[in-house]
């Protein structure tokens, strides 16, 4: 089998993991099948996310989405 970026062609399924904002990993699964599950501070997550002004940063008016080309 091939490796390309991470992932082993022919086989899929595996390494699930729950990451926090930061891109921390809460909880990683092995190759074999388990319940992943993690345990989440929302009041973390708010203050992770205030510090990470994506919504502040966007700006919608220079997407063109297809739904809306159709329209005009």
């Amino acid at each position: 089998m091939k490796e390309y970026c991470g992932f082993v062609f022919g086989y899929t399924g595996g390494n699930s993991a729950v990451i926090n904002p930061l891109g921390e990993p809460l909880t990683l699964a092995g190759e074999t099948e388990v319940i992943v599950s993690a345990s989440l501070n929302m009041q973390t997550l708010e203050k992770i996310r205030d510090r990470i002004p994506v919504f502040r940063d966007r700006h919608p008016e220079l997407y063109h989405f297809q739904e809306q080309q159709k329209r005009k």
